[in-house]
């Protein structure tokens, strides 16, 4: 082997080490980023086991009202098709039974936040829950580094989400599909430009 093949090589293995340390990296970066954004919500859910234990008077007079002081902070509408759902009874997890079950048929990540009964927080809904819900927010993300999710795909989501609205005789926001596929391929733009740099 000659000097600048050794060279070469060398200069090879370099870039290659330098290219996979720097994904590790930015993919420590990220679920660390995660990590704060999901430790916030478990904080503020320690001392929520004395609210829970509030008497029924106060359980009814809350749906009553049917105002929330917080949001869920789990969806984004800049990057999330999400569709509100407030049912006239308070609802639990079991209610998005078939979201659930077809979760992976719409290629893009499923996440649902719903407002707690018993205390009025927003909070991650989790699939096998009893907690009961007064309102429920289901968002399905728009692009990931796959691209942007497809029409077909936001449209089943979006019909299947009025189904299960129907089916609970809850009042139902559904957005649009063409407004939301418009952000879809602004946001997949955005992304493949930020990419190439």
């Amino acid at each position: 082997m000659s000097e600048f093949q050794k060279s070469l090589l060398i200069i090879a293995i370099v870039v290659v080490v330098a290219v996979y340390a720097y994904g590790w990296w930015q993919q420590w970066r990220y679920r660390r980023s995660l990590n704060r954004i999901e430790a916030a919500p478990q904080a503020a859910a320690a001392p929520l086991d004395v609210a829970a234990e509030e008497d029924d008077v106060q359980r009814e007079h809350f749906i009553a009202d049917g105002g929330t002081p917080g949001t869920c902070t789990l969806l984004d509408e800049r990057t999330d098709y999400i569709v509100s759902m407030t049912p006239k009874f308070p609802l639990s997890a079991q209610a998005l039974a078939r979201i659930w079950q077809r979760r992976f048929d719409f290629g893009k990540t499923l996440r649902a936040c719903g407002c707690n009964v018993a205390n009025g927080v927003w909070e991650r809904i989790i699939p096998d829950s009893s907690t009961t819900y007064s309102e429920m927010k289901v968002g399905l993300q728009l692009v990931d580094r796959d691209g942007a999710i497809s029409e077909t795909r936001l449209a089943d989501f979006r019909e299947l989400m009025g189904e299960v609205g129907r089916k609970e005789d809850a009042d139902m926001v559904l957005p649009l599909v063409d407004s939301a596929m418009e952000r879809a391929r602004e946001l997949d733009a955005f992304c493949a430009e930020v990419d190439q740099m």
